[in-house]
């Protein structure tokens, strides 16, 4: 192939040489024929130009000749190497061999084509096999993880086939202890049914006695009074029987000393009544005296009640809220990894998940974070009875803690489908308190919205800058007007019925607090939210239509900006 291009290159120089030397020529024999042409009709100046051209003549036969003799040495180099190439003959075996190379040239393209053709082809069927292997070893991968995934579910299922039978054990000794508590208790109720009847027949049985003894006793007093009352009369007959009688006998002695024992008699009667009144004066003051030191002893109950209430907390107290809050703290380390590797498991960064495994780590995660909630909860709880609330008071741009706060709860709104519909103006004036406090009041007021609307329905966020606002009276005690940032946050949820408004800010976790309905918090987050109000300085208070909805409008101070 190097020597066929070789030829082809030196029989285009020698065919361009010899193209060359013929256009040269006919340039030639033009010039010649015009200056032929112009000798013709110079006349006179014929011999000068005959010179001129003569010598011009002269000149070119020299370098026509010069160029001959280098396009034979040329041509005598290219016949040389023509020879050493093995071509002899001349011209014609050139052209032979040319001919000859150019059929073998295009015979050899023809292979080349076809051997390109195969090589594209043998190209394609490797790649379509590194594909299939390719392919083959995915599957390969895709089968080990599926004999993976299903070593781990048969372990997984052996597990759970343990735990059911676990389970089943528990649960058949608790039927069985069930039954025999069911057993005990239908004993002890028939018992108890046969005490409760022997209570109320010996109960009736009392009191019949007592009505018998309380009847006997009005007898009795009633023939004392009769007794007495005839007693009298006796001794008043016989004492009358027997004036008469000394009358008649004319016994003066006898008759002063009857009299005597008359007059002895009733004063020893006026003298038992006196006593008598006595007593009862006696137990009259007593029973005052016993008053009077309830009362002072009520009194010293209160006030030290009050000096309690008002006092700070003691050493022991204070200790006590250290421990629980130390307690909460150790309950966060515990409660932040089983959510770390729930989220791990559910970004299925150890293996893949089953539908009824993921339902399961998604319970335990919400759990978590209610848990964890709880506890944030308990920490502001305690904090704000101890008297630890630390305020880190701020120039604030409401506007920015309002979006946080939304940007907070949106997720919940979008859980439930509900609409928060907000009416905000561009701008409200800057007002003093701490971010993360005011951000967590407004969560409180956001999320009880969310909690107590229905699904698909709609929450009402306002704001407004109030040059002399009044905030409604709370505690009895009116407020004067001031300018203020009022927020309010609506929703439809019912409404709270009258008779539990006045619990919707205390505090709902007691067993005994029964929840409010239209209410959605069920804890304690009104009750912070309206402690850390306070701490600003500010008002938290609601209204509610029954059936229709509730506002909690949130009113804080302005602080204007200092200048510089």
């Amino acid at each position: 192939a190097s020597a066929s291009g070789s030829d082809d290159e030196m029989l285009r120089t020698v065919v361009r040489v010899l193209q060359q030397e013929r256009d040269d020529l006919l340039a030639q024999k033009e010039m010649l024929e015009r200056q032929l042409i112009e000798i013709r009709k110079g006349g006179n100046t014929a011999p000068a130009m005959l010179r001129d051209l003569l010598m011009r003549q002269s000149e070119e036969r020299a370098r026509l000749e010069a160029e001959r003799d280098q396009l034979r040495a040329q041509l005598t180099d290219v016949e040389a190497q023509l020879r050493a190439l093995g071509i002899e003959g001349g011209t014609s075996a050139l052209l032979t061999t040319l001919a000859s190379l150019t059929d073998e040239r295009s015979r050899y393209k023809a292979q080349a084509e076809r051997a390109a053709q195969e090589r594209d082809t043998l190209r394609a069927e490797l790649q379509r096999m590194r594909d299939l292997i390719a392919t083959a070893e995915e599957r390969e991968a895709k089968i080990a993880a599926l004999e993976n995934e299903l070593r781990r579910l048969a372990g997984d299922r052996e597990a759970l086939a343990r735990q059911r039978d676990s389970l089943r054990q528990d649960r058949e000794a608790t039927q069985s202890e069930r039954e025999q508590w069911e057993a005990l208790r239908t004993r002890m109720v028939a018992e108890m049914s046969a005490l409760q009847q022997d209570l109320e027949a010996a109960l009736y049985n009392y009191k019949r006695a007592a009505a018998e003894r309380d009847k006997l006793k009005e007898q009795m007093a009633a023939l004392q009074n009769e007794r007495d009352k005839l007693t009298a009369s006796y001794a008043a007959l016989q004492n009358e029987r027997d004036q008469l009688l000394a009358r008649l006998e004319g016994n003066r002695e006898v008759l002063q000393q009857l009299g005597a024992e008359g007059i002895g008699t009733l004063k020893t009667m006026i003298d038992d009544l006196t006593e008598e009144r006595s007593e009862l004066e006696h137990q009259l003051l007593r029973a005052q005296n016993q008053i009077q030191q309830l009362r002072e002893q009520l009194d010293e109950a209160r006030r030290k009640l009050n000096a309690a209430k008002q006092a700070p907390p003691s050493a022991a107290h204070a200790e006590t809220l250290e421990v629980l809050l130390s307690m909460a703290q150790e309950l966060r380390t515990p409660l932040g990894a089983i959510t770390a590797y729930v989220d791990l498991l559910l970004n299925e960064s150890v293996g893949l998940l089953g539908d009824l495994q993921r339902q399961f780590l998604l319970r335990v995660k919400a759990n978590a974070e209610r848990l964890a909630t709880l506890i944030e909860e308990f920490v502001r709880v305690v904090a704000i009875d101890s008297g630890q609330v630390k305020l880190h008071m701020a120039q604030l741009d409401l506007s920015e803690v309002i979006d946080d706060a939304i940007t907070a709860t949106q997720t919940q709104f979008l859980e439930k489908g509900i609409t928060l519909r907000l009416n905000l103006p561009n701008q409200l004036p800057p007002v003093q308190g701490d971010r993360n406090a005011l951000q967590q009041v407004l969560v409180e007021l956001l999320s009880n919205a969310y909690r107590a609307s229905p699904d698909d329905g709609e929450v009402l966020l306002s704001a407004q800058h109030e040059r002399a606002f009044r905030p409604p009276t709370l505690n009895g005690k009116p407020a004067e007007p001031a300018e203020m940032v009022v927020i309010s946050v609506r929703d439809f949820g019912g409404g709270v019925p009258s008779e539990d408004r006045a619990r919707v800010f205390s505090r709902l976790f007691r067993a005994d607090t029964p929840l409010i309905p239209g209410l959605g918090d069920t804890g304690v987050g009104l009750s912070i939210a309206r402690a850390l109000t306070e701490a600003h300085h500010g008002y938290l208070w609601f209204e509610s239509e029954r059936g229709q909805s509730s506002t909690f409008t949130l009113a804080l101070p302005v602080q204007a900006p200092k200048a510089g």
